[in-house]
């Protein structure tokens, strides 16, 4: 009967020792880098809450600005990166195209909503 028991144990704890890796969630995915330039996103303290995303080029350009009034960007959550990286993308092309820079033009909250 003790045999028995400490077989059972043996058992139980690598059961244990081989499946608690797996019991962890998924895998988080790394943030997406943006390509041909960066974005920064500042965030008013409360009451106000009013985001703006600037966008740049590599050359440290500023290529378009949005203001976002009582939203606040959370730019760890990967959905939200990979949209500021589409609305760069966006913006470098317009920026190349006409070399104006653009603003408030709602591409980023339509990326975002």
């Amino acid at each position: 009967m003790n045999m028995l028991m400490n077989s059972f144990r043996a058992f139980a704890v690598l059961t244990l020792l081989l499946t608690a890796p797996l019991s962890f969630g998924q895998i988080r995915r790394t943030l997406p880098v943006p390509e041909g330039g960066y974005w920064v996103v500042e965030t008013a303290p409360r009451p106000n809450r009013q985001s703006v995303a600037y966008f740049y080029n590599t050359d440290n350009v500023l290529v378009y600005k949005e203001q976002l009034k009582k939203v606040r960007v959370n730019i760890r959550r990967i959905q939200v990166a990979e949209s500021l990286n589409t609305v760069l993308t966006q913006a470098l092309r317009e920026y190349a195209a006409t070399r104006q820079m653009r603003a408030d033009q709602n591409w980023v909250a339509a990326q975002i909503r």
